[in-house]
Parts: C-alpha cells; sequence; structure tokens
C-alpha cells in the first residue's frame, strides 16, 4: 500500500548543534527538512554539518503546507512548548506560554478567556 504525499510529511524540529533554539519544518524527509531549513535566520550562522533534525513525532501536520511552521500554528499543535517575541493578546507582554493555557503567557495565565 503506497501513502500518499501528506501521510508521508512529518514535522521536523532543527536547530543548531551548540544553539538554544529550535525551528519546525514540514517536510516528507528529514534531509528535505534540513535543505528547507538551512540558511534560515536562526540558523543562518552555521553549517551544514552544525544543524540537526529530530522528527517530533506528537505534532499534528494535517492540512500544512511544506515548510517552516508558524509560530502559533506550532504552539497550538504541539510544535513548541513555548514561544516569545509575539505580543500576548491578553496583557501586551512578549512571551507566550502553553503550560498554562495555549496562547497566553505565563504573566496574565488568560484568566479573562471564556
Amino acid at each position: 500500500m503506497r501513502l500518499t504525499r501528506m501521510e508521508r510529511m512529518r514535522a521536523y524540529s532543527l536547530r543548531a548543534c551548540c544553539g538554544d533554539g529550535h525551528v519546525v519544518y514540514v517536510a516528507d524527509t528529514a534531509r528535505e527538512a534540513k535543505v528547507l531549513g538551512f540558511g534560515n535566520d536562526n540558523l543562518y550562522e552555521y553549517d551544514w554539518i552544525d544543524i540537526r533534525v529530530n522528527w517530533r513525532r506528537d505534532v499534528d501536520v494535517t492540512g500544512l503546507p511544506k515548510g517552516e511552521i508558524d509560530l502559533m500554528e506550532g504552539l497550538k499543535r504541539g510544535a513548541y512548548s513555548y514561544i516569545f517575541g509575539i505580543p500576548c493578546p491578553m496583557c501586551g507582554k512578549d512571551t507566550w506560554d502553553n503550560h498554562i493555557f495555549i496562547g497566553h503567557c505565563d504573566y496574565c495565565g488568560g484568566d479573562d478567556v471564556e
């Protein structure tokens, strides 16, 4: 039985061997994810050999196109445990944290969400 293109696609986490953060890409293979992510803003200063790729098994990629997963979409789908640099809609702080509630930061906790 042959898998369709959508069934083959997976989420892959790319990170530098000595870096802190990572970027998540949707691709058919780990090599394709590395090709797509090479030169990314977060990885631009590293050589090809310094970039590591890991399969993110628990990320739902249904309906996503190939390429980098949007930060908010990645947070909702489990690709990221938290993101920063995007203002919280509740309090305006620049750190979001899904450990409290997906899409709300740890400063406000999303208490006003219905």
